[in-house]
């Protein structure tokens, strides 16, 4: 019970200072240079708060807490361990907290490569990504928390929807995350272009990388993908027009475009 208690509590602190970073970075844009030390804090802090409840849920997982929801419909005590690891982006609650993970990974990266930009810009992407982590944060814990228990608890879990136990679901939903969640640096950096009035060839330079690494992870996960669903669904050919396929397909066109716009500035 303490590891689900320490996965709710972290999530509850992780809004609080993810909310907290953002108003303080758009607060500190406006010549308050002084604030930047405690924004660097709040956004750390709220990347290592998201990290400990995603240990949390691999804990719960590992472990068979079947008394935990999640657990219950997502994975069973005969699972390879690799599966029961894989089921925390196997299932809509945990996927969320992975995805959350991941922004709060490329957040801390983006942190401190930020240096390299005006203040005003880094600050004003920072507030929005960090109020990017405040919404996730908030939607999972009002209606899709993997730390929800049941009563009773069941003796076995319901296991990995036989389809998801696959080495792709290991590594196909981790690079797509990737790409996806990468889209947010370049959204962050467009709206505080916006704010600051910045939209110059500095900026479209300090894009590209970021649109890249997304675009980069975006086709990796995408082949792979490709390759699970030929293999595994039958479907007889490597792309089926699948709406789950063509969501993936859509940002990576996007991406693809804007890439080239960058490279031409």
């Amino acid at each position: 019970m303490i590891w689900v208690n320490l996965g709710s509590f972290t999530l509850l602190l992780g809004v609080m200072f993810a909310l907290f970073t953002s108003i303080a970075a758009f607060y500190a844009a406006q010549k308050r240079n002084d604030l930047i030390p405690l924004v660097k804090l709040g956004g750390t802090l709220t990347n290592l708060l998201v990290l400990v409840a995603f240990i949390a849920l691999l804990v719960v997982l590992v472990n068979d807490l079947f008394y935990v929801r999640y657990v219950a419909h997502h994975s069973n005590s005969q699972l390879p361990i690799f599966y029961k690891i894989s089921a925390a982006w196997g299932g809509h609650e945990g996927s969320l907290l992975f995805w959350a993970l991941l922004l709060g990974i490329w957040n801390q990266i983006f942190q401190r490569w930020a240096k390299s930009l005006t203040p005003g810009l880094a600050l004003n992407a920072l507030g929005v990504l960090h109020a990017v982590m405040t919404g996730f944060l908030l939607f999972i814990l009002a209606g899709s928390s993997p730390f929800t228990l049941i009563d009773p608890a069941p003796p076995e879990g319901a296991d990995l929807n036989p389809l998801l136990q696959d080495i792709g679901l290991v590594i196909h939903p981790p690079f797509l995350y990737l790409g996806y969640v990468g889209t947010t640096h370049v959204f962050a950096l467009s709206l505080a272009a916006l704010i600051t009035g910045e939209a110059g060839r500095a900026w479209a330079s300090s894009c590209r990388p970021w649109a890249l690494a997304a675009w980069g992870f975006l086709s990796i996960g995408i082949l792979i993908g490709s390759m699970w669903a030929y293999y595994e669904l039958g479907w007889g050919g490597w792309w089926f027009w699948d709406p789950v396929e063509n969501a993936s397909l859509m940002p990576w066109f996007c991406l693809t475009a804007l890439i080239h716009c960058l490279l031409v500035a």
